[in-house]
C-alpha cells in the first residue's frame, strides 16, 4: 500500500516538476531516490526489497550525472543562469507554418540573472500581427517597408522593445518597418513566411541577420525546432516537404521535447550539437537564395540583403556560408565590418558574459549601418 501511494505521489509531482520547473530530472530523483529507499526498508520480502534497491541506484547514478552535467555544461558555456518572467508555454504558441510564434498582442516580461546578479530586466511587446512592435508608419512615406528576418539577433532578446535593431531602424528613417525574427528562427521560417504571403507590405528593403547557428536550425537538428517548416533537397532543387515532426505522434512529441530538457540526454543520448554537413549548408543556402527569389518575384525591385555574424571567422561553416553567398551573388554585410574591434572586443557588444546576445551598443550600430548603407537615401532620416 505504501509503495502505490508514493508511486502515486511521485507521478503527480514529476508531472508537476515537468511542466512547471527548469530542471525536472533534478527534482524528479531528490523525490524518487528517498523514496526508494524508505521502501527498500519497508519492504516485507527480500524480492521487493532487491527492486527498490535497483530503482534507488539507478535514480542515484541518473540525478547524480543529471547535475553534474548540467552544472558543467552551463560552466562551459558561462550561463549558469536562472531565468525568471513569462514561461515557455505562455511566451510561446505552435504556429503551423513557422512552427512556433509568440502569442499575439501581448507584452512579456523577460529577466536573467546570474548567481543572483541581475543581467536584465526587459519587455517583449508582441502586436496584432504577431510581431514584436516597430515605430508606427510615418506620414508621408506610404510606399516600400522594410523588413527583417532572423532569429533572436534581430528579435532583440534580452533589449527592450526601443532598443532593438529594427525598432532603431524603424525611427532612424521614414519607411516603416517589420520586425518577422524570434528567438530560434532560421532561414526556413524566412521562406515559409514569404511563401505563405505573411508579409502585409510591399518591401523595399529586405534583410536577414543569421550566424552559423541557423545552418543547423534549416536541417531541423535543434530539438526546439522539430516543428519547424522542412525544406529539403530533391534532384537538385528545393522541395517543402512539411514539418520535421510529421510522422511523429503526440506522444512523441511530448517525450521528446521533456527529454530535450534533460542535459543527460543531450549530452549522452543526443549530440547537443550535431555535425553540420556540406549537404546542411547547401540546403541553407538554397532556402536564402529561394527567399530572395521569391521576394523578386513578389516584389520586382526589392533589395535582399544578409547580414553576417563572423564571430568565428575562421570556421568551416562560415568560411562555406560566406563562400556560397558568394557564388549566389547574395549581397551580405560582415558585423565585422559593422561593429568596431569585433570580434576580438566582442565582449563590448554582449550584454553580458553569461548572456552573448547583441547588446543596446551592438543594435544601434548595426541599426545606423543598415539605415546609412542598405537603405542609403531611399530613406531619410525623420527630421531631415
Amino acid at each position: 500500500m505504501l509503495a502505490l501511494v508514493l508511486s502515486v505521489i511521485g507521478v503527480v509531482l514529476s508531472l508537476i516538476f515537468l511542466k512547471y520547473t527548469h530542471t525536472p530530472f533534478v527534482l524528479i530523483a531528490a523525490y524518487w531516490l528517498p523514496a526508494s529507499i524508505l521502501l527498500i526498508f519497508k519492504a516485507k520480502r527480500t524480492a521487493h526489497k532487491c527492486v527498490w534497491f535497483n530503482v534507488a541506484f539507478i535514480v542515484l547514478f541518473l540525478g547524480a550525472m543529471e547535475i553534474y552535467l548540467s552544472y558543467s555544461s552551463n560552466n562551459r558555456h558561462g550561463r549558469n543562469a536562472t531565468i525568471e518572467g513569462g514561461s515557455p508555454k505562455e511566451y510561446y504558441s505552435r504556429h503551423d507554418l513557422l512552427g512556433f510564434a509568440p502569442a499575439k498582442n501581448k507584452t512579456f516580461k523577460s529577466s536573467k540573472s546570474y548567481d543572483g546578479a541581475l543581467i536584465y530586466d526587459v519587455a517583449y511587446t508582441i502586436g496584432e500581427d504577431g510581431l514584436r512592435i516597430t515605430p508606427a508608419r510615418k506620414p508621408g512615406h506610404d510606399e516600400g517597408c522594410v523588413i527583417f528576418f532572423g532569429g533572436s539577433y534581430t528579435y532583440g532578446e534580452g533589449v527592450n522593445d526601443h532598443k532593438a535593431m529594427p525598432y532603431v531602424v524603424g525611427e532612424l528613417q521614414k519607411r516603416k518597418v517589420y520586425n518577422f525574427g524570434f528567438p530560434g528562427y532560421g532561414p526556413h521560417q524566412m521562406l515559409s513566411a514569404i511563401e505563405n504571403g505573411m508579409v502585409d507590405c510591399k518591401p523595399r528593403i529586405a534583410v536577414y541577420q543569421m550566424i552559423t547557428n541557423h545552418v543547423a536550425r534549416a536541417a531541423g537538428h535543434p530539438s526546439w525546432g522539430r516543428h519547424g517548416p522542412k525544406y529539403i533537397l530533391q534532384n537538385g532543387r528545393l522541395k517543402h516537404d512539411g514539418h520535421f515532426d510529421d510522422g511523429t505522434s503526440y506522444l512523441g512529441r511530448v517525450v521528446s521535447a521533456q527529454l530535450g530538457r534533460s542535459s543527460l540526454y543531450r549530452r549522452l543520448l543526443k549530440k547537443e550539437t550535431p555535425t553540420v554537413t556540406d549537404h546542411d549548408i547547401q540546403l541553407f543556402l538554397e532556402i536564402v537564395d529561394a527567399s530572395r527569389r521569391r521576394l523578386l518575384e513578389d516584389y520586382p525591385g526589392v533589395e535582399f540583403h544578409v547580414i553576417l555574424w563572423d564571430t568565428k571567422a575562421a570556421d568551416r561553416i562560415h568560411q562555406k556560408v560566406r563562400d556560397g553567398l558568394e557564388a549566389k551573388s547574395i549581397r551580405f554585410h560582415l558585423v565585422s565590418d559593422i561593429l568596431p574591434g569585433f570580434p576580438k572586443k566582442r565582449a563590448k557588444y554582449e550584454i553580458s558574459a553569461y548572456d552573448k546576445h547583441p547588446n543596446s551598443i551592438a543594435h544601434q550600430l548595426i541599426a545606423e549601418y543598415v539605415v546609412r548603407n542598405i537603405i542609403g537615401t531611399d530613406g531619410s532620416m525623420p527630421d531631415e
